[in-house]
């Protein structure tokens, strides 16, 4: 998709994924919206094999939730940022998880914001692997009522420049566990408290 237009698309399905994410480009100044919504399923999802491209300044916002113990966003595929394309993913779950991301993140030259929310659940799952370098932006937010607001087992890799930050916060539970590998820099604020 190129060429300065805005596309909207939405969908839902009450236990399986209200929309799908395939192979995908979202560049020269094209804005992307994804609202997808379920109970017990995915809102939206990307499977593994599936490759997300967003550059030439060109946006994509991706939104999910779930009512139930579903999953907001789920990212199983790989996704690249570059050349000032941002990439917004918000995910909220009432007792499941905000966002899971198990895929590859290469975000150069980019910004790429994720934001998980959960009553019940963890904001945020992050078991895959982001690269930020070449001046570009990455920052995460989990939150959570009574579950953990950012659940780290991935690897968040900064270099050429690029900024990472990860920011967890729960009104009863822990802000960040974390057992996941940092090289480079990474900004780290656990329930309000910087690391």
């Amino acid at each position: 998709m190129d060429g300065n237009r805005i596309f909207e698309f939405s969908g839902n399905s009450s236990n399986e994924t209200g929309i799908e994410i395939g192979n995908l480009t979202v560049s020269r100044d094209v804005v992307l919206n994804l609202a997808g919504e379920t109970d017990t399923g995915i809102g939206v999802g990307q499977s593994a094999g599936n490759h997300l491209t967003v550059s030439d300044n060109g946006r994509f916002n991706v939104v999910g939730a779930a009512t139930g113990r579903g999953t907001g966003v789920k990212i199983g595929g790989s996704i690249s940022t570059s050349g000032g394309g941002r990439l917004n993913i918000r995910g909220v779950s009432g007792s499941g998880t905000g966002v899971v991301l198990q895929g590859a993140i290469t975000v150069s030259g980019g910004t790429l914001e994720i934001v998980g929310s959960s009553t019940g659940g963890t904001g945020v799952e992050l078991g895959g692997d982001i690269h930020t370098a070449s001046n570009g932006t990455t920052d995460i937010t989990g939150n959570s009522d009574t579950g953990t607001g950012v659940q780290f087992d991935g690897t968040i890799n900064t270099s050429d420049n690029g900024t990472a930050s990860l920011t967890g916060n729960s009104n009863s539970g822990a802000g960040i566990i974390n057992n996941g590998t940092v090289i480079g820099k990474l900004r780290i604020c656990d329930n309000g408290k910087p690391q």
